[in-house]
């Protein structure tokens, strides 16, 4: 499983979890490489992934991990006050109480990762070759009976977190099928996704746009225009960088030009581009 993992030791300290980008291209990267080493490749995402994830199955999970724990038992019974705390909270901040977890947010993800982490833990039993980011799950398998061997399994133990695949999504890539196809599931090597990337590993949370001064002393008032718009420069890039990040994670969303004030991307749902509104203004 390779998203929303703890960072122990964040660069950070506001961010609990390793950087989600470098985990996307490491995914991609894994799975692309074994893809060309002659084995087949099965690749399917889940079907309303975060709507489906239910309240009770998260908190089940944690109460069933509380006695592995190594904690005494004053620390156990803490944890378990936290967990009854959190169940009190998802049954509000759910949509229907008990499903459909906020949306675009990394708590929400992680939280869904603890629901899925006993299908990762039965796949990896099974002795499947299995690699997961968020609701995209592949499998390297060899021959094609045991890659569809391992859909079967997938879907069976999904079923039992009431979860599914999505069927228009899901496909079995030969070794030998073209670079063109290959492409489709890989966007990590689209020019338009490395661009955001860069973008992303540029970002400065301390907004590094600074005036230097031309000479000593008090700025004139060229120059502290000048430092000010640095600054306003500085911070409307970074609320872009966030909002393209935000937008190209939603399953309609693919980014073609990450222009700085007018991004274009393609998408099949009409409610699409309200969508994206709604999170550049969150972001």
């Amino acid at each position: 499983m390779l998203s929303y993992r703890y960072e122990p030791a964040p660069l950070n300290a506001k961010y609990l979890f390793t950087n989600k980008i470098d985990r996307w291209f490491t995914f991609e990267g894994v799975t692309l490489a074994s893809s060309k080493s002659g084995r087949h490749l099965l690749i399917t995402d889940l079907s309303n992934f975060i709507e489906n994830v239910s309240r009770v199955q998260i908190v089940d999970a944690l109460e069933k991990a509380v006695p592995n724990l190594a904690a005494s038992g004053p620390e156990k019974l803490q944890i378990r006050n936290a967990i009854a705390t959190l169940d009190r909270l998802l049954s509000e901040w759910t949509f229907s109480r008990d499903h459909d977890l906020p949306q675009n947010r990394d708590a929400s993800a992680f939280l869904s990762n603890i629901l899925l982490s006993f299908v990762d833990r039965e796949m990896t039993r099974k002795g499947y070759d299995y690699y997961r980011y968020v609701d995209d799950i592949r499998i390297i398998a060899d021959p094609e009976l045991h890659a569809r061997r391992a859909l079967q399994d997938l879907i069976r133990q999904l079923q039992k977190v009431g979860l599914n695949i999505n069927a228009n999504k899901t496909e079995i890539l030969a070794p030998d099928v073209s670079g063109t196809k290959r492409a489709e599931y890989f966007l990590s090597q689209d020019s338009s996704t490395i661009a955001i990337n860069q973008m992303w590993q540029s970002r400065s949370y301390g907004l590094g746009n600074r005036y230097r001064g031309r000479t000593k002393g008090q700025l004139t008032g060229k120059e502290q225009r000048s430092a000010v718009s640095q600054v306003v420069q500085g911070t409307g890039s970074l609320i872009f960088k966030r909002a393209l990040l935000a937008a190209s994670s939603l399953d309609d969303v693919r980014v073609v030009l990450p222009m700085h004030d007018a991004p274009l991307f393609e998408h099949t749902l009409a409610e699409t581009p309200a969508r994206v509104v709604a999170l550049s203004k969150v972001s």
